[in-house]
């Protein structure tokens, strides 16, 4: 969740279903195919949408303190809402989801006191998300496909995500079964562990592309695959860093061909084309989707794109967690219960 930087991912997933669950999915293999994964500059200049670009002189630039009254702020409520609509009009709606997971947003971080204003507008900006969804819900306009009233106002269905729990779901468990491995006590192994760092959740991003390469172990069963929407992301994920000491894990572990350098020359990290979706600025006009440069594997950038991801693979696991003891308690197999407990405690 972002206003300059907001990731998205859609994915496709099998039909889950209370009866039979176990059955189809007993082996508990996160099955995921990536259909687009991609991050939105939402405001990529101070324009306001609607507006045009003008030559601003001195005077103007005095006048630039009031520009909130006018509604020239691009981060006013009244511009700030019209930018939530086209986001979900014309970006998301498309893809005609069944779900919508919007990340839960914090007004404090890192027990500090005060609340920044940053901060401010990007609360403001989920808010403005879910009233808009919620209300294009209501109205039975959300889905393009013809299904009846009733299945209208049932999708799509919207929940929030907390960013800790999916993380702690995630690296929780691969610290569980690395214990597990070393005989370690988990309880010792989690004394002092409060926060999951980014990278920890980039490198898991990264193990589980990279599930396939040579050496690379993952300790979740994912069979995660990616449609050409979803490519370019991937590649980023599996490019290298620039320097030995910011290369992942999993990277590592990848034997790589040896680049001779010219003297003089700059060592410098791999690039790729990512694909960033900048709202256009007339606002009748559909989405475009440009193409930008940028530096691979950057943690301050990846990390949100890996958070996408892994939020919408910790809900497909609830749910097929939930379906199974539902299944299991409508059946009345205690034992079964009991067993699928002790393996997910």
């Amino acid at each position: 969740m972002g206003i300059k930087n907001l990731a998205f991912c859609v994915c496709d997933v099998p039909v889950l279903s209370g009866r039979g669950s176990r059955a189809k999915g007993g082996d508990g293999t996160l099955d995921l195919c990536v259909v687009a994964w991609k991050r939105i500059a939402v405001t990529g200049s101070t324009t306001p949408i609607g507006r045009k670009k003008k030559v601003v002189d001195g005077e103007e630039k005095k006048e630039s303190g009031q520009a909130h009254i006018e509604g020239d702020d691009p981060f006013s409520p009244m511009q700030l809402s019209k930018t939530a609509y086209k986001l979900v009009k014309e970006v998301l709606l498309p893809y005609n989801p069944d779900t919508i997971l919007i990340e839960r947003q914090r007004f404090r971080s890192g027990g500090g006191s005060a609340v920044q204003e940053w901060t401010v507008r990007v609360n403001m900006f989920e808010s403005m998300i879910w009233a808009v969804l919620t209300t294009l819900k209501n109205e039975g306009v959300t889905t393009k496909t013809k299904i009846s009233r009733k299945e209208k106002e049932e999708r799509p269905q919207i929940w929030d995500v907390s960013p800790m729990r999916v993380a702690t779901f995630w690296i929780g468990k691969e610290a569980k079964k690395l214990a597990e491995r070393a005989n370690v006590d988990i309880r010792e192994a989690k004394k002092g562990r409060t926060k999951v760092e980014k990278k920890e959740k980039v490198d898991l991003v990264q193990r589980w592309i990279l599930s396939d390469a040579e050496g690379i172990e993952i300790n979740e069963a994912v069979n995660i695959t990616f449609e050409d929407g979803a490519a370019l992301t991937r590649d980023a994920f599996m490019a290298s860093k620039s320097g030995p000491n910011r290369k992942c894990a999993a990277l590592r572990k990848i034997k790589e061909p040896k680049v001779v350098k010219t003297k003089g020359e700059r060592a410098e990290g791999k690039k790729v084309v990512l694909p960033v979706v900048e709202l256009a600025a007339i606002p009748d006009s559909p989405a475009t989707e440009s193409l930008k440069e940028e530096a691979v594997l950057d943690i301050g950038k990846l990390d949100d794109l890996a958070d996408c991801l892994l939020q919408a693979g910790a809900w497909v696991k609830w749910e097929m967690n939930r379906l199974a003891v539902q299944e299991m308690v409508e059946e009345g197999d205690v034992e079964a219960l009991e067993e699928w407990v002790r393996e997910n405690e």
